[in-house]
């Protein structure tokens, strides 16, 4: 009930956004991820996941402790928060917003 995203410390990963990240968001599942990165600076704006820099493993492991001890109200706002925006990054969605911002150059 947790999504998981941990990459290398490099350039390629600071500047993803691994698909993996948008399958949690559809499921509703809030991520984890390190480095900062792309994916992560969505995740803590639209407040449905935490990021952490590549050292902070105390700090991620003491996290999923938090969460999976007991469904908090912080993890319950994540998977809401989850929910609530994932129908704007569907394809489908994307696809009319993409169409919409090209007619409106024309």
């Amino acid at each position: 009930h947790l999504g998981l995203c941990f990459r290398t410390d490099d350039e390629i990963s600071h500047n993803s956004f691994p698909v993996k990240v948008w399958e949690y968001i559809g499921l509703g599942i809030p991520s984890i991820i390190t480095p900062l990165s792309e994916a992560g600076e969505f995740v803590a704006l639209n407040d449905c996941g935490i990021q952490f820099s590549h050292n902070s493993l105390e700090d991620i492991y003491d996290l999923i402790l938090k969460l999976s001890s007991n469904h908090s109200i912080y993890y319950n706002r994540l998977v809401k928060n989850c929910l609530s925006i994932r129908l704007n990054y569907r394809r489908n969605e994307l696809a009319k917003d993409c169409v919409k911002k090209i007619f409106s150059k024309m």
